[in-house]
C-alpha cells in the first residue's frame, strides 16, 4: 500500500493482508485504504449517509480513522484464468449460504468470481442475500469488514479460516482427525466442563465453561488456552486429581533425544493446578523407565497408511496412559 495510506490501516488488517499473500503465493495486494466512498475509506472520511457508516451498530464501532475493506488480486484472472480465484470465491459463497457457519458474521460483504463466466458473484453477509459489482471483481476478491471489527484479529482469523477451506469445527479447534477429545466434569463445580483436545499442529488445547453446559463450551465466548506440546492425535488422556486440586494430562509426544532410550515411547504431559499455574511442560524423562523396551516409537506426523499400521501400537499405549499419570505427576513436580 502507499506509504501515506499506512496510517489508515490497523495492525490486524496488515496481518490479514500478509496471511492471504502467504496462503496463495503469487497473488498481490490490491489495496486497503482508498479515499473514495465505502468501506475502503475511513468512517470519518465518508459522508454520514454512505451505506458503510449508516448502520449503528455494527459500523459505528472501532476507530473512525481506519479503513475496513480489502482487495486481494489474482494476476492470472486478469487474463481470464479463474482457476485460483474461483476456489476462494466459492469457499466464501458456501460459507455465506450456510446458516450454521458464523465465521462471516463480522463482515458486511464480499465480491469475487466463483466460476468461469463474466458475472461477478458476491454476498451481503450481514443481511443474507446475493449481490454483484463491477467487472474488476472477476480478477480480485473484495472483502468489507464491519467497522466495529477493524481491530479484531479473531474476526480476521475467521475469514482466513473460510478462505483456507477449513470446516467450522476445525476453525473452532474442537475437532481434528483422530484428535481424541477428552471431556471432563468438574468435581467441585457441577456446572463446569473442561475439554482437552489436540490441535492441527499437534498442540494441546484446553477449553472450559463454568455455566451453560455444552452450548457454552462451543460458543465464541468460551475461554481457551494453548498448552503447547506436540502430541500424537488419539493418544491424549486427562483426569482430575483425586483431591480436585488440578487436572493431569498426558499423551504420546515429541521425542526427547537427550533422555529417551532407543526404541522407547515418548511422552508429553503436564498438570494444570486449580487456581492457575502448571507444571511439567514438554517430554517427561522421568517416565521413560516405566515404558516396556519393546514399545515402538510412534511418529508425530503420519499418513493414513501409517496410522493404520501403527494403530494397534497406539491403542496399546493409550491403555497405559491413565495408569502412568501418577508417574507423570511425580516426574514434573
Amino acid at each position: 500500500m502507499p506509504v501515506g495510506a499506512a496510517g489508515y490501516v490497523t495492525d490486524a488488517a496488515v496481518w490479514l493482508q500478509n496471511s492471504l499473500l502467504t496462503l496463495e503465493p503469487g497473488t498481490q495486494w490490491g489495496g486497503t485504504f482508498a479515499a473514495k466512498p465505502g468501506y475502503h475509506n475511513t468512517r470519518n472520511g465518508n459522508s454520514p449517509s454512505n451505506y458503510s457508516v449508516v448502520e449503528r451498530p455494527p459500523d459505528d464501532g472501532g476507530p473512525g480513522d481506519k479503513a475496513a475493506a480489502f482487495d486481494w488480486t489474482f494476476p492470472e484472472a486478469q487474463r481470464g484464468d479463474y482457476s485460483r480465484i474461483s476456489v476462494y470465491s466459492t469457499r466464501l459463497l458456501n460459507s455465506s449460504k450456510d446458516p450454521n457457519d458464523p465465521r462471516l458474521n463480522g463482515w458486511r460483504e464480499w465480491y469475487g468470481q466463483t466460476d468461469w463466466d463474466t458475472t461477478v458473484e458476491g454476498w451481503d453477509t450481514r443481511h443474507g442475500y446475493a449481490v454483484t459489482s463491477d467487472s474488476s471483481h472477476l480478477w480480485h476478491i473484495h472483502l468489507s469488514e464491519s467497522r466495529s471489527m477493524t481491530e479484531s484479529y479473531d474476526n480476521k482469523e475467521a475469514m482466513l479460516s473460510v478462505l483456507k477451506g477449513e470446516t467450522v469445527a476445525q476453525w473452532r479447534g474442537v475437532v481434528t482427525e483422530g484428535d481424541g477429545d477428552v471431556l471432563l466434569k468438574c468435581p467441585y463445580d457441577e456446572d463446569r466442563l473442561d475439554l482437552f483436545y489436540v490441535g492441527p499442529k499437534g498442540e494441546v488445547w484446553h477449553r472450559w465453561a463454568s455455566s451453560g453446559g455444552m452450548n457454552a463450551l462451543w460458543s465464541e465466548s468460551s475461554p481457551k488456552e494453548n498448552l503447547g506440546g506436540q502430541v500424537v492425535p488419539g493418544t491424549l488422556a486427562a483426569t482430575w486429581k483425586h483431591d480436585a486440586s488440578g487436572v493431569e494430562i498426558v499423551g504420546l509426544g515429541s521425542a526427547d533425544s537427550a533422555n529417551a532410550p532407543s526404541g522407547c515411547g515418548q511422552y508429553w504431559g503436564m498438570t494444570l493446578h486449580r487456581g492457575g499455574g502448571s507444571t511439567g511442560w514438554g517430554s517427561l524423562a522421568g517416565v521413560y523407565g516405566a515404558v516396556p523396551a519393546n514399545v515402538r516409537t510412534v511418529p508425530t506426523t503420519t499418513t493414513t497408511s501409517q496410522r493404520d499400521s501403527d494403530g494397534p501400537v497406539v491403542l496399546a499405549v493409550v491403555g497405559c496412559l491413565l495408569a502412568l499419570i501418577t508417574l507423570v505427576l511425580a516426574a514434573t513436580t
